[in-house]
């Protein structure tokens, strides 16, 4: 068993999880079996704020695992979930669970593969994150259909949203339009990724004027 687990286990049997605010595995390689070990524990941090699962190869099967478990996180806020994997398949079993998870304010997805299928399984998701201050999707093949669901799924959050990271996509300049389209419902929005999408210097020009305080990145 991995000892970053191991020390899960031992916080668990001390009675000291409901009091852990932050749970940190990020570039350790569990694959499915650390997974598994870790989720069995997971349902004890009662009082867990921060999950970072950054590049810990969880894959398809660990995504069903963690789906399984996050409902039984009522305080969660962060969840980091970047580079691993998931795709579409994995990215439905996540996006079931996080209507169960309503205190989410930031949202690590990028580099996961997901496809047209797992952004539009996360779209219904996104419609209850009422809280949500940052959702980075970079490089989850998001074509223009997928970022229209994807904008209009967030509707809600939009007054409060700080940070949207959606770089190395599909969007071209006709997903540059739909964010100018969008863009005065941010007040809040403060970067916005974009790089390696093709957009046009003219399209990066017109998304520049339409929100001039926001730290685009192309």
């Amino acid at each position: 068993m991995n000892r970053k687990v191991k020390a899960c286990f031992e916080i668990a049997f001390a009675g000291e999880a409901p009091h852990t605010a932050e749970i940190n595995m990020k570039f350790i390689n569990l694959g499915e079996t650390g997974t598994l070990h870790l989720t069995k524990v997971l349902p004890a941090f009662t009082g867990l704020k921060s999950l970072r699962l950054w590049k810990t190869k969880l894959g398809i099967e660990g995504a069903k695992l963690l789906g399984a478990v996050l409902p039984r996180l009522p305080q969660l806020e962060v969840l980091s979930l970047e580079d691993n994997e998931i795709k579409a398949e994995g990215a439905n079993y996540i996006a079931r669970a996080l209507p169960s998870v309503p205190l989410i304010k930031e949202l690590y997805l990028h580099v996961n593969k997901m496809g047209q299928e797992g952004v539009s399984a996360l779209n219904s998701a996104f419609e209850s994150k009422t809280n949500l201050k940052i959702l980075t999707m970079d490089e989850n093949q998001i074509a223009k259909s997928g970022l229209r669901m994807l904008l209009a799924s967030l509707s809600n959050t939009m007054p409060i949203l700080t940070l949207l990271g959606l770089a190395f996509n599909q969007l071209g300049d006709d997903g540059a339009l739909e964010l100018i389209g969008v863009l005065g419902k941010m007040p809040e929005l403060k970067k916005l990724t974009l790089s390696g999408n093709n957009i046009s210097p003219n399209a990066e020009k017109q998304l520049k004027q339409a929100a001039p305080t926001v730290d685009f990145l192309f």
